[in-house]
């Protein structure tokens, strides 16, 4: 498959763009990076890309929003999410993302 720039963009020391194979385990990866770190409505033309931040949202993070946005990536895409509420009352939510290619 054809290569596409990596993200962040990085110089490699042959003054070259770092690229990844597109349908790689990391190209997916980094196109689920992006869609964490976009918010809605961020894009033009594509409002409902991204994830609010969910940092004061009662009961953690909307895992199931977070799932529906990677599993609209496409069929290429494996995805499991998973959450640990158990230091919600600390204020503390952690989501495991475990994403790739799939086979």
């Amino acid at each position: 498959m054809p290569d596409q720039f990596a993200i962040p963009p990085r110089i490699l020391s042959n003054g070259r763009l770092a690229t990844v194979e597109q349908g790689s385990d990391q190209e997916i990866a980094q196109r689920v990076n992006i869609i964490c770190r976009t918010p809605p409505g961020w894009l033009d033309g594509r409002p409902t890309f991204g994830l609010q931040d969910d940092t004061f949202r009662d009961n953690g993070a909307d895992v199931v929003e977070v799932e529906r946005q990677i599993r609209a990536l496409g069929p290429d895409v494996y995805a499991r999410v998973t959450e640990d509420p158990s230091l919600l009352d600390e204020g503390l939510d952690q989501i495991d993302l475990q994403v790739g290619a799939a086979q």
